[in-house]
């Protein structure tokens, strides 16, 4: 804790006489340490212990999502160190419920209604300690190829994360993805990282209000982000039904995107954990090839 304080102090973070009660580590996820610090008020406290400029990343995705209004936690101060931010109360417990569906399909299609002109986003974001490559693309399945399919693809075989036999694999089943992928209307604007650890509920309120953090935003397909929560079971089916009363899901969705686009974060993980999750990817890869 002293080290904290110190670190604190030297950056002249917290508001003149200030004095810190406590300091707690609530997680620790790659390369962020996440603390609740107290001192006359509650702040979230999160260190990098890499030379990466994500805090600062981090600080300029909240500035861009300030309107968005379960997204909107303050940033007091962040540098490639550091990051104070605001506290928000969360019931860690609470297994989000059909009248949670409803509001927060609700605040996922606020974001979404946000139209890009390109995919991808004008400063590249992370999904952990991962970099996500948006660079901006004027077609969604040029972007989804290039930038996360064949980019993760990469990494991994650099990696030694995958053999020649595994990469080519994967290599040829770009194809499949390329002939059945359509484009969407439009960009939309994406969260990027939604999974139930990023997910605060505060039910302490007369109604329950929310904050989705860490978010690791680009214009993308709105589907991919609704694949992405299928992929980690952060939601139920009724979020689904709460979602398309307000965005109609295509079906297209069900038979093809919802299996295609959670080959991505499958990937991420795999970079992040463990080979664990290449067999999930084997398994979407070896069912649409007999389809």
């Amino acid at each position: 804790m002293m080290d904290i304080v110190q670190l604190l102090k030297a950056k002249k973070v917290l508001p003149f006489n200030s004095v810190i009660e406590s300091v707690n580590l609530l997680s620790k996820q790659y390369d962020i340490e996440t603390y609740l610090l107290k001192t006359n008020k509650k702040y979230i406290l999160k260190l990098n212990k890499k030379s990466t400029n994500q805090l600062t990343v981090l600080k300029e995705i909240y500035d861009d999502l300030r309107e968005i209004k379960c997204i909107s936690l303050e940033i007091y101060y962040a540098d490639n160190d550091l990051l104070l931010m605001e506290y928000f109360e969360n019931d860690r417990d609470y297994i989000p419920a059909t009248y949670d569906y409803e509001l927060l399909a609700n605040c996922l299609s606020e974001l979404h209604s946000k139209k890009g002109i390109h995919y991808g986003y004008r400063y590249s974001t992370y999904l952990g300690s991962l970099i996500q490559n948006n660079k901006k693309t004027p077609s969604w399945i040029k972007f989804f190829l290039e930038n996360r399919y064949d980019y993760y693809l990469e990494i991994l075989l650099n990696r030694s994360m995958i053999d020649m036999r595994r990469y080519n694999k994967y290599k040829n089943f770009r194809e499949v993805i390329k002939e059945n992928l359509t484009e969407p209307s439009h960009p939309s604007l994406l969260h990027g990282d939604i999974w139930r650890g990023n997910i605060l509920i505060n039910r302490q309120a007369k109604t329950h209000t929310y904050q989705i953090i860490d978010p690791a935003i680009f214009y993308g397909d709105n589907e991919y982000e609704l694949a992405y929560i299928y992929q980690n079971g952060t939601f139920g089916r009724g979020f689904y039904e709460c979602y398309n009363e307000i965005n109609k899901i295509s079906d297209e969705f069900w038979d093809f995107k919802i299996l295609i686009y959670q080959i991505i974060p499958l990937m991420q993980y795999t970079i992040l954990e463990n080979k664990f999750y290449l067999r999930e990817i084997d398994k979407i890869i070896d069912y649409l090839g007999r389809v």
